[in-house]
């Protein structure tokens, strides 16, 4: 405990405790639950597009993320040595070097990963906005797939100089000192990105003296700061980049879709074509239903009514892709965000700086990125609020198939006037995202 530090370093160490301990077991459970159902869901339905592979590949990197970060590393590493009152604590980084250097590389790959395929998933959507002649919705899966397995190498690839720099460091702590602080540990370190979780070791040799062995980078004793590539990968490429790349795609797309939304209100209250034409063809019809001609006459205008309506159902269902993209990011964005620049702020600190503060930091740096944690969890939950099948599956599933939703119907007075196209029914059977 940081007993020698000011009262507001031990409050924010004992809310890392008590989150870890309570809170991310939660996180991971309802995390897995989402981001399975939205993998099955997703993959199951048919036919598949390029939303459905950024959203299947997004629930698979999240899902890893709260298994290796948040059950193995912040609850087994930290919340159950807490829960249990200090009698067990499964660190499973500092069992070997080969496990402390496969845990953080698995560990900044799928964070990565995670952050990049948003920004994929992002530049996309902005795609299909800006260039809808060329970037059609039902197109370019093969395209997706690729960009997710590029992106998954990648991370892999600028994970392993990071891991290969983590070693098990074993450092003295003298008796009667603050266990936690940065000044009564030998080879101490400031870590950059993933945080310090000590495993005690009583060394029976030493009376006075107790051993603390960690996985975690070595630093520059002068600066108190770890090697580049670290704070690049971890830090850089982990959390401010993507932060800083979903800020414009997201105002660009709330822009595209204000927009879109002014020019449809704006045809619809001067044209109103598909009133005047369904009014039309109601006319006609009444005049004389039995004259051959007029028959004739209506079947340009049934195509045209049936083809405004497909427009107008695809147009409604690219509109729910497009915001509930922009609410993902949102997330992101309000739970990273301040992560990046908790470990920026954290970088810069050096051995100038009092001890207590590199220990409000640390704790600080941990409790956000814990925190952090459930957005990972939160994708799965999002979808059903823009997506009739997935609401409708979803609910199937939680109850066991015991309540079933009802189809959604397109009531749309402008759509049909009595013209039913061949798999009319089939589309208000089901809000499809594709």
């Amino acid at each position: 405990m940081s007993g020698a530090c000011p009262l507001h370093v031990q409050h924010v160490e004992a809310a890392v405790n008590y989150f870890r301990a309570f809170a991310s077991p939660l996180i991971v459970v309802a995390g897995i639950f989402g981001n399975g159902m939205a993998l099955v869901l997703f993959l199951s339905h048919k036919p598949w597009n390029r939303f459905s592979i950024y959203a299947t590949s997004l629930a698979i990197s999240d899902t890893l993320v709260l298994v290796l970060n948040t059950f193995l590393d912040d609850f087994l590493g930290r919340g159950l040595y807490f829960l249990t009152n200090k009698r067990w604590m499964i660190k499973l980084d500092a069992t070997s070097l080969e496990a402390c250097r496969f845990m953080e590389l698995t560990g900044c790959w799928f964070a990565f990963t995670s952050g990049a395929l948003l920004v994929a998933f992002n530049v996309d959507r902005v795609a299909c906005l800006y260039l809808p002649l060329r970037c059609r919705p039902n197109g370019g899966i093969c395209i997706a797939a690729v960009c997710s397995a590029a992106i998954m190498t990648l991370g892999f690839f600028l994970s392993i100089p990071v891991a290969a720099l983590h070693n098990l460091v074993v450092g003295e702590v003298e008796e009667g000192l603050p266990n936690m602080t940065c000044g009564n540990c030998q080879n101490s370190s400031t870590q950059i990105g993933k945080e310090l979780l000590r495993e005690r070791i009583h060394n029976s040799s030493l009376h006075n003296t107790e051993i603390s062995v960690s996985c975690a980078i070595g630093t520059d004793e002068t600066s108190g700061r770890g090697p580049v590539p670290s704070f690049v990968v971890s830090t850089l490429f982990t959390y401010m980049a993507p932060c800083l790349f979903l800020i414009i795609t997201s105002v660009l797309i709330a822009y595209k879709l204000i927009s879109v939304k002014r020019k449809r209100e704006v045809l619809q209250n001067t044209l109103k074509t598909s009133e005047h034409l369904a009014r039309w063809n109601e006319m006609t019809k009444n005049s004389d239903v039995n004259h051959v001609e007029d028959k004739a006459d209506q079947k340009p205008i049934t195509s045209l009514i049936r083809r405004q309506r497909s427009m107008r159902m695809e147009s409604r269902r690219e509109n729910c892709r497009m915001v509930a993209l922009f609410s993902i990011s949102c997330f992101y964005l309000c739970f990273t965000f301040p992560v990046a620049v908790a470990l920026c702020i954290r970088s810069a600190l050096n051995y100038e700086n009092p001890d207590c503060q590199h220990l409000f930091h640390a704790h600080f740096t941990r409790l956000l990125t814990s925190v952090k944690d459930i957005n990972y969890a939160l994708n799965g939950y999002i979808y059903p609020f823009f997506f009739q099948f997935y609401r409708a599956q979803m609910l199937k599933v939680s109850t066991c198939g015991l309540i079933k939703s009802r189809p959604a119907r397109q009531n749309d007075s402008h759509a049909t006037c009595g013209l039913r196209s061949e798999n009319a029914d089939e589309e208000d059977a089901e809000e499809s995202v594709h």
